[in-house]
């Protein structure tokens, strides 16, 4: 009887298939071997002017690393960068991006999909300005009004895209960059972009970067902000879900969580300049945080409601974090999360403030937190309140950790209290330590995480009794050698040098990482040492250049290169010119295509 059935199912699928097969068919315009090739070369140049804009990139902040050591040597590589984002962005690039959608507009739909990825690429290498907000920013350390008059010109360039997501989020990333140089032209900037959601940023952003040199026009610019947030809320709502096809009510529904989602915007678009604003006018800004939680409140659907509560009580716990628990006390307990997150913001702000976190306060976080459903959710919010705990009350702290299901996050808050214990007691720290069970397999995570305790002990010891801190860095380094963690290793090792640079050439020869964890420990090295007019610095500055120099992506080892030189140029001008220019060499690579075998 099955085979009959699935005879009958074959019978009358497979006219269905052969039709759908023959209207592919009719539908398909080009020779595969055009397409093909067609397809192949539009990567390939996307792939060529992607590479462009990261080695210009990688220039940027080469630029911007070189700018206080050598003015006249980073304005040249911020010139190349410019130079070639210049380049990628050509009319000639953007014809060819135009004839290549034009020649391909009659294929099926198919066809087109296999362009598609190619196209986005090209479109993007040749219209998006990020690049250049990065080299203007370099040139802004140097020449505020170069820098102005590059991002004139990106301002122009996003106000050409076509896409109008792109297009205003270019927009907002100008007027950001603009913020601190030129106020009247940054938000001019930002009054062209069309989306109220994505301009609420932008003069939030253009505010804050001047709130500490020019109070009075900050708070006009992030008054204004919270203005355009409001406005948020007369935006029509949208959704892809939504088609010719789809159902009233479906319809309907969609459109409503939509419409609660850009209310919720909305209240968290005012708070966001309220809590820019806060330093400067605290009375303005408690205004604006009272009409952020009122829209909040307003909003129907409840899961939006509880999130958008809690967005903006976190806002308001950077400055009153009495004012955010108060927020987090009208949040339904239904949205444990939403809750925890908003009453922690507000604990925290407590303790930054006070010096000493709210242990009542801290309970009562501890269980909103075993209310939240998802599990490891749940031990995250546990691990959060055990280590905030941990200063005030290791007791507490352990009984908060034994609660805690996840082991990995219960050894975190473990490891905790066992530092906060090396403050007063070795033997206490090291029982605390030892109360850490490691599983018979699986348990190098278990070891990186007394490791990491080790080496934070070592370094509350290592102002008060150098030979404790050396002990326990060694056992830091052994723990990191069962564990294969050469990060571990390194950072030990860094811990060892300071107390003793013989260590160095004991420990480098035997620790196995990356070269870019090798790089930074040594750099960091070669900065203790050239602080303490140590001989070897320069040949370890050098050994630190190498290391970076050998990793095999040329854009991080370049990155990796700037960030050593930047670091040696306060103390060494000459060796940190010659690192710079080995990041150049790097930087030069990276927009070259490999040679095809």
């Amino acid at each position: 009887m099955r085979k009959r059935l699935l005879l009958l199912l074959l019978v009358l699928v497979t006219p269905v298939f052969l039709v759908a097969c023959e209207e592919e068919k009719a539908a398909t315009t080009v020779d595969p071997k055009v397409l093909a090739a067609t397809v192949e070369e539009a990567m390939k140049s996307a792939t060529v002017l992607g590479k462009k804009n990261m080695e210009a990139y990688g220039k940027a902040t080469l630029g911007a690393a070189m700018a206080s050591s050598d003015p006249g040597a980073a304005m040249g590589v911020l010139d190349q960068a410019v130079a070639i984002v210049r380049d990628t962005h050509s009319a000639s690039n953007k014809a060819m991006v135009a004839d290549l959608k034009a020649k391909t507009e009659g294929w099926s739909a198919s066809e087109k999909e296999q362009l598609a990825p190619a196209i986005k690429d090209l479109e993007e290498a040749t219209t998006r300005v990020w690049v250049m907000r990065a080299a203007a920013e370099g040139i802004a350390r140097m020449d505020r009004g170069k820098a102005m008059g590059v991002l004139a010109e990106a301002a122009a360039e996003a106000e050409a895209n076509a896409n109008a997501r792109y297009r205003d989020l270019d927009l907002r990333s100008v007027a950001a960059a603009m913020g601190g140089i030129d106020t009247a032209s940054a938000v001019a900037v930002a009054g062209k972009i069309a989306d109220a959601r994505v301009k609420t940023m932008a003069l939030t952003s253009i505010g804050s970067a001047i709130a500490g040199s020019n109070p009075a026009e900050a708070d006009r610019v992030l008054s204004a902000a919270a203005e355009v947030a409001k406005s948020i809320q007369r935006m029509e709502p949208a959704s892809a879900l939504i088609s010719d096809e789809t159902k009233a009510e479906t319809r309907d529904k969609v459109l409503a969580g939509a419409k609660s989602r850009l209310v919720a915007a909305s209240a968290e678009g005012v708070a966001a300049a309220a809590k820019a604003l806060y330093a400067v006018n605290p009375g303005k800004a408690s205004s604006m945080f009272a009409d952020a939680v009122s829209i909040a409140d307003g909003i129907e659907h409840p899961y939006t409601k509880a999130y958008a509560l809690s967005n903006v009580g976190i806002d308001i716990s950077a400055g009153d974090p009495a004012g955010g628990m108060a927020v987090a006390e009208k949040i339904d307990a239904a949205h444990a999360d939403a809750k925890f997150a908003c009453m922690m913001a507000a604990i925290r702000t407590h303790a930054a403030k006070t010096g000493s976190p709210d242990v009542t306060k801290l309970k009562e976080a501890q269980h909103v937190a075993e209310g939240i459903e998802n599990p490891y959710e749940k031990a995250r919010a546990l691990e959060m309140v055990g280590l905030a705990l941990v200063p005030a009350s290791k007791d507490v702290a352990i009984e908060v950790a034994n609660s805690i299901e996840a082991p990995e996050l219960r050894d975190e808050v473990m490891a905790a209290i066992a530092v906060e214990w090396s403050k007063q007691s070795d033997d206490e720290a090291k029982a605390a330590l030892d109360k850490i069970a490691e599983p018979r397999f699986a348990n190098l995570a278990v070891k990186y995480t007394k490791g990491s305790a080790l080496l934070d002990m070592a370094e509350i010891k290592l102002a008060t009794d150098a030979e404790a801190a050396a002990k326990l860095y060694g056992k830091a380094a052994g723990v990191g050698a069962d564990c294969k963690s050469g990060v571990l290793q390194w950072k030990a090792a860094v811990g060892l040098c300071k107390l003793d640079s013989d260590k160095l050439f004991d420990m480098a020869a035997k620790i196995e990482a990356d070269n870019y964890t090798k790089a930074m420990a040594l750099a960091e090295i070669a900065e203790d040492w050239s602080m303490k007019g140590d001989f070897k610095a320069p040949m370890v500055w050098d050994m630190a250049a190498k290391a970076a120099a050998g990793m095999d992506d040329d854009l991080a080892a370049g990155e990796a290169l700037a960030k050593i030189g930047s670091m040696c140029a306060k103390h060494d001008k000459a060796r940190a010119a010659a690192i710079f220019a080995r990041s150049l060499e790097k930087m030069n690579k990276v927009g070259t295509m490999p040679e095809e075998g």
